[in-house]
């Protein structure tokens, strides 16, 4: 669904096609053929203007003002457009394909350079660009000047290196071998954990490189985190007894509970207002969150 809640994309697995659809009134405003893939998990940018969608190996930008389409190439051939993420000003995306067998998918980002050109100006790869949930592969900072990447060429926990590039400089400012990519806390800090071992939640100070080492752990792989970094929701228990629950991590607190009882997939919506849940009996739930900002 579009930001704005006017535009809904719907793809058709068995035409490989994409409807667009106005949400007042039902009506089909477009259909595009050979799409296919509609990826995750925001194919419209911010701002309205743009869809993004998979044909064979190449991205699509589909303008939705003008009806013209960029075209954007960069992967493997044999490859699908399995995620995207928009910068929060609309002017920059992540793109990344899919991973087959021991070989990574490749991630680039795109910057905005014209009103209809986008440039790849980095590149890097991760064995899980098809994980449907609590994978980061990439993620903007707050105003959108720094990307922060998962990079995890191979499946061995020596391989993540959690990657800091700076679009006004144009290069890496950060590189921290072994820990996983979690979330922005702000313009300048990053939340990431040890890839291995102890697994401890740690905060990076992007520009001078220091590092804070928490006492808590990482809740263990499943956990998506708002987009404040300061929270997380987790589905936890036995299988007849599963509860979702939201984390304050630092303190190792619990703000709330809910059972639940089927395992989900979790999405925050990008103010941190709303936590989604699509449940293994194929009901979709919507709980309104209110959490102290500090």
């Amino acid at each position: 669904m579009s930001p704005d809640g006017r535009l809904l994309a719907l793809r058709n697995l068995d035409t490989q096609e994409i409807s667009l659809h106005n949400v007042d009134s039902g009506q089909l405003i477009t259909t595009i053929p050979t799409a296919t893939t509609l990826p995750a998990p925001d194919p419209f940018s911010p701002d309205g203007q743009w869809l993004a969608y998979g044909s064979g190996s190449k991205l699509h930008l589909l303008q939705l003002n003008s009806g013209q389409t960029v075209i954007l190439d960069g992967y493997p051939a044999d490859r699908t457009l399995v995620n995207v993420i928009w910068s929060p000003q609309s002017d920059a995306l992540v793109a990344a394909s899919s991973a087959i067998n021991d070989n990574p998918g490749t991630v680039i980002l795109w910057e905005k350079t014209g009103d209809d050109a986008f440039t790849a100006v980095y590149q890097t790869e991760s064995t899980r660009t098809g994980y449907p949930n609590f994978v980061t592969i990439a993620a903007f900072s707050p105003n959108g000047t720094r990307v922060a990447f998962e990079r995890f060429s191979s499946y061995e926990a020596t391989s993540f290196v959690v990657e800091v590039y700076d679009r006004q400089l144009g290069e890496l400012i950060l590189e921290a071998p072994e820990h996983e990519l979690n979330a922005w806390q702000s313009e300048d800090t990053l939340l990431t954990n040890e890839a291995q071992y102890d697994t401890r939640l740690t905060i990076w100070h992007v520009i001078n490189g220091q590092k804070t080492v928490s006492a808590v752990g990482a809740p263990g792989g499943s956990e998506v985190y708002a987009p404040n970094g300061l929270y997380y929701a987790d589905v936890a228990g036995p299988n007849i007894g599963r509860s979702l629950k939201v984390q304050q991590w630092d303190a190792n607190l619990a703000a709330d509970k809910v059972n639940f009882g089927n395992d989900m997939i979790l999405r925050w919506s990008p103010d941190g207002r709303w936590l989604a849940a699509l449940a293994t009996d194929s009901s979709l739930w919507l709980w309104p969150i209110t959490l102290p900002e500090e």
